[in-house]
């Protein structure tokens, strides 16, 4: 890679839908954080799973030149793959958010070239992957809005919920 620059995502940003999609960006810029996706790039993954088998892999391992010594020269560089959820339902305890992560990490091993599965160990491999939850026991509306603010949202006439 000239000069150490490309246009792949620094981080991956897996969000649940579209509330979060509409969202994020805003607060991005509320904080100053450059909304590039070759910076950040926000996914949709349309609800909550843990089906990231394809993205995560297409994402978050790097691509490497040929390797030789090895070694091998970044083609592409990895990405963080942030996953972020409601903290309710499916992924309401710790356990069951570091079982999604032990899953993720254990696919980005499976994933990677045949030279390399000796030398990349889990804990090398887990750098790349963070599950986190907006608020314990919390849906993204509850842990950023009250209840009488995401009614007021349903009910305004622009509101696709008031339709």
């Amino acid at each position: 890679m000239a000069f150490d620059l490309s246009p792949h995502p620094a981080v991956v940003l897996v969000l649940e839908g579209p509330t979060e999609m509409a969202i994020a960006p805003r607060v991005m810029d509320l904080l100053g954080i450059p909304n590039r996706e070759s910076f950040i790039r926000l996914v949709d993954a349309g609800g909550e799973s843990d089906e990231h088998k394809l993205l995560l892999q297409y994402s978050a391992l790097p691509k490497l030149a040929r390797v030789q010594g090895g070694t091998g020269d970044f083609v592409r560089p990895p990405s963080r793959y942030f996953v972020a959820l409601d903290g309710d339902r499916g992924f309401a305890t710790a356990s069951a958010r570091d079982q999604l992560r032990t899953k993720l990490v254990g696919l980005l091993k499976a994933s990677l070239p045949s030279e390399f599965l000796g030398s990349a160990s889990a804990a090398e491999l887990e750098q790349f992957v963070i599950v986190e939850v907006w608020g314990e026991g919390l849906s993204f509306e509850e842990a950023h809005f009250t209840a009488a603010q995401v009614a007021g949202a349903c009910s305004r006439p622009d509101s696709p919920r008031s339709a």
